[in-house]
C-alpha cells in the first residue's frame, strides 16, 4: 500500500513539475517574442488579425465573385482564419524551438516542452484572433455567424490537428 501511494506522489509531483515547465516556457515565449515586454504579445494577437483584415478587404475591394453563400466577408474569413491558424501554429513553434535552444541544457525542458508551450499559446492566440474578428465584424454591421458554427470549430481543429500531424511525420 505505501508503494502505491509512492507511485501516485511521484507521479503527482512530475504532472506539477511539468506544469510548472510549460507555464515558465509560455510566459518566456510571450515576453521574448516581441519588444522584451509581456504587452508586447498584444503584437501577437494583431498580427494576424491585421492580415486577415486585409486579406478580407482586398477581396471585397476586388469585387470578386464569391463562388459559394452571401456574404464575401465570411466566405473569406471562415477559409483564411483556419489557414492563419495552421501556417502561424507551424511557424511560431519551429521558430520557439530554435529561439528557445539555450533552455535545453536544463535538465526539465525537453523538445516537446518547447513545442506545446509554444503551440497551447498560439491556440490561445488563434482563439483571441477569432473573437476580436467577430467583435469587429459585428460592429461593422457584417453577419460572421456562419450558418453551421460546428464545421467552423471543425475547420479549426483541423487546422491545429494538421500540425500536429506535420510533426509526428
Amino acid at each position: 500500500m505505501d508503494l502505491s501511494n509512492a507511485e501516485t506522489y511521484d507521479l503527482w509531483s512530475a504532472a506539477k513539475r511539468q506544469r510548472r515547465v510549460l507555464f515558465a516556457l509560455m510566459l518566456r515565449y510571450m515576453r521574448t517574442r516581441f519588444f522584451g515586454n509581456g504587452l508586447g504579445y498584444l503584437l501577437g494577437i494583431a498580427w494576424p488579425l491585421t492580415h486577415i483584415v486585409i486579406l478580407v478587404g482586398l477581396f471585397v475591394i476586388t469585387g470578386r465573385a464569391i463562388p459559394y453563400g452571401d456574404s464575401a466577408v465570411l466566405f473569406v474569413a471562415t477559409g483564411v482564419v483556419p489557414f492563419m491558424v495552421f501556417s502561424y501554429m507551424a511557424r511560431f513553434t519551429m521558430l520557439s524551438v530554435v529561439k528557445a535552444r539555450p533552455l535545453l541544457a536544463f535538465p526539465e525542458v525537453k523538445v516537446l516542452d518547447l513545442l506545446l508551450a509554444a503551440a497551447v499559446l498560439e491556440m490561445l492566440a488563434a482563439a483571441c484572433v477569432t473573437f476580436v474578428l467577430v467583435i469587429i465584424a459585428w460592429f461593422a454591421g457584417i453577419d460572421v455567424m456562419p450558418r453551421d458554427i460546428v464545421q467552423v470549430a471543425y475547420a479549426l481543429g483541423a487546422a491545429i490537428l494538421s500540425w500536429v500531424w506535420i510533426w509526428s511525420i
